[in-house]
C-alpha cells in the first residue's frame, strides 16, 4: 500500500510540475504557442551559428597544414628551438588533414540546414554560403583523389583553387551575415 501511495504522490508531483497552462481564451494559447516556437528557432538558430563557427575552426584548421608546409623553414630558422615543434605539428596535422576536412563539411552542411530550418527562408547570402558547401565538398573530392595520387600536381592545384575560391565565398558569406 505504501509503494502505492508513493507512486500516486509522485504522479502528481510531476503532473503539477510540468504541467503546462491552459487558457480558456484560443488568443492566449495562440500568443503562448507562438512563444515556444520563437524560443525553437532562436535555439535552432543558436546552435546553427555554433556550426558554422565549428566550420570556421575545423577549415583552418585543416588549412594550417598547407601554410605549415610552405613556411616550416622560415618558422625553423626564427625559432630554431621551436623546430621539433613544428615537425610533430606538420605530422599531426597530415595524419588528421582529411578527418578535419571532412569535419569541416560536415559541419558546414548541417549549419546550412540548421539555419534554413531557424529562418524558413534562402536570400542571397544563403546562397552564397551554398556555393561554398558546394565547392568544399569538390574539393574533398579532388582531396579524395589526391590521396591516392600524391604526386599529381594538377590535381593538388584543383584542390587548393577550389578550397581558395570556397573559402573566398566563405568570407563574404560571414561578412555579409
Amino acid at each position: 500500500m505504501r509503494k502505492v501511495m508513493m507512486m500516486i504522490g509522485l504522479i502528481l508531483m510531476v503532473t503539477i510540475v510540468f504541467k503546462q497552462p491552459v487558457f480558456a481564451d484560443d488568443d492566449e494559447y495562440r500568443k503562448y504557442e507562438e512563444h515556444e516556437l520563437e524560443e525553437e528557432n532562436e535555439a535552432v538558430e543558436e546552435g546553427g551559428e555554433v556550426l558554422g563557427w565549428g566550420t570556421v575552426a575545423a577549415t583552418a584548421a585543416a588549412g594550417t597544414l598547407f601554410l605549415l608546409r610552405r613556411k616550416v623553414s622560415f618558422f625553423t630558422k626564427i625559432m630554431p628551438n621551436g623546430k621539433p615543434f613544428f615537425i610533430q605539428l606538420l605530422r599531426l596535422l597530415t595524419k588528421w588533414h582529411i578527418s578535419i576536412g571532412a569535419i569541416a563539411v560536415t559541419l558546414a552542411a548541417a549549419h546550412g540546414i540548421l539555419m534554413y530550418m531557424a529562418e524558413g527562408e534562402l536570400t542571397a547570402n544563403e546562397y552564397v554560403g551554398m556555393v561554398a558547401v558546394g565547392l568544399m565538398t569538390a574539393a574533398a573530392v579532388v582531396g579524395m583523389v589526391l590521396a591516392k595520387n600524391k604526386r599529381n600536381s594538377s590535381i593538388r592545384a584543383t584542390h587548393m583553387g577550389l578550397l581558395l575560391t570556397s573559402g573566398i565565398f566563405m568570407v563574404f558569406h560571414i561578412v555579409f551575415s
